[in-house]
């Protein structure tokens, strides 16, 4: 069983490995390809994993509640009204919004592109926009 670290004492307990978004990808790479893999507790997460290793893995049903709120209809008018602005992506998001994303990362990943990037022009940053605006990262918001 891997678990991501965003869960309770309890289900890392029975866990035989833990990752983070940052390492998720490389750790689920690493494990031997011929046992059987569970993903916990984040199905999306666990999702995006599938697609990026191509490793089979049974997926606990549970999700991140603030990922899951991310209404499509929402971000493709946003999209629409700032043409030049950049969707950007946690791994735990649903996988229509990972298919609109520009970039998809981990918060730290997330956060180091917001940084480097040149033509930054987002009217929101999703899950960490305050956390971006007390840093002044985010360039040219209109």
């Amino acid at each position: 069983i891997a678990t991501y670290i965003n869960c309770n004492a309890e289900t890392k307990a029975e866990s035989d490995i833990i990752v983070t978004s940052s390492n998720a990808e490389t750790i689920i790479n690493a494990l031997p390809k011929d046992v059987p893999l569970i993903f916990a507790p984040d199905k999306n997460l666990g999702r995006y994993l599938m697609k990026k290793t191509g490793r089979e893995m049974i997926l606990w049903d549970g999700s991140c509640i603030v990922h899951e709120a991310f209404s499509m209809e929402r971000i493709a008018k946003q999209l629409a009204e700032h043409p030049d602005a950049k969707l950007i992506a946690h791994p735990e998001s649903e996988t229509p919004v990972l298919d609109l994303a520009h970039f998809i990362g981990s918060t730290s990943a997330l956060l180091n592109y917001v940084e480097k990037d040149e033509l930054w022009d987002l009217p929101a940053f999703l899950k960490h926009g305050k956390r971006l605006n007390e840093g002044n990262l985010i360039k040219n918001l209109k």
